[in-house]
């Protein structure tokens, strides 16, 4: 990595600790999203992969809710893992400048809804057999742009799960993923040691930035921060389609 990839990388991961601290969502959507600025999706998906699975572990397991939301979403997992194998196999046969305008267009379609306050309800007969088809298109979208399960993250919220159970549900689900995530990658030759040593070296910046916006939680409206995040990422989405497209 040159030193400008090194720097974009820091402050891409500094970035999406202190969204991950301040509001607990977006962490993998904000680093993504920032890296797509100064790498090519191939050089910034297995970077990811150690901040992914360290900072989604402890919520994974943290509460009573997780044997319950393990079980309920044991397929949706499933599926979402075959998905992001099928995703990682698309990042490295198609065009990246592509992958990078489909993330761009993914991440305004959730900053926009967000903005816009879209958010429905889905009826409970619509769970079980809604969720197992989005679970595996989540998972292609997870591994071909590295939005980590933004869709799934999405529904989960429309199943208005309590707090607790959503803040456990994805937990383990972007926890499973991972651990999809990085065999996809190791498959696809993508996770060397080299690119490992790099992403492990991403968790200082994620660790430092999620100690930021714990402080910052008491002190700015979760609200207000969650609003100016989705404007951020709006903008950032323009930004990538447009360096993909131009």
């Amino acid at each position: 990595m040159t030193e400008f990839q090194i720097g974009i990388a820091f402050a891409a991961f500094l970035a999406a600790g202190i969204v991950k601290g301040a509001v607990g969502i977006g962490q993998m959507t904000t680093a993504v999203a920032l890296l797509g600025l100064g790498l090519d999706l191939r050089t910034a998906v297995p970077l990811l992969i150690v901040p992914a699975l360290a900072s989604n572990l402890w919520q994974a397991g943290h509460g009573p809710e997780a044997p319950a939301m393990f079980r309920r979403f044991a397929l949706t997992n499933l599926l979402g893992g075959i998905g992001i194998v099928i995703g990682t196999a698309v990042l490295f046969a198609v065009d990246p400048a592509l992958l990078s305008a489909a993330l761009g267009a993914l991440i305004a379609l959730y900053a926009g809804a967000n903005l816009a306050r879209f958010d429905p309800a889905v009826p409970q007969a619509l769970e079980k057999w809604a969720t197992p088809p989005l679970a595996l298109l989540s998972g292609v979208a997870t591994g071909a742009t590295g939005s980590l399960h933004l869709l799934l993250a999405a529904w989960y919220a429309a199943l208005r799960l309590p707090r607790a159970a959503y803040i456990q549900a994805t937990g383990l689900t972007f926890l499973i993923a991972g651990v999809f995530w990085a065999a996809s990658l190791v498959w696809q030759g993508a996770l060397t040691g080299p690119v490992l040593l790099w992403s492990a070296a991403a968790l200082a910046p994620t660790f430092g930035g999620m100690a930021i916006g714990g402080w910052l939680r008491g002190r700015v409206s979760e609200r207000l921060f969650r609003k100016a995040l989705m404007v951020f990422l709006l903008a950032l989405s323009v930004s990538l389609m447009a360096k993909a497209l131009g």
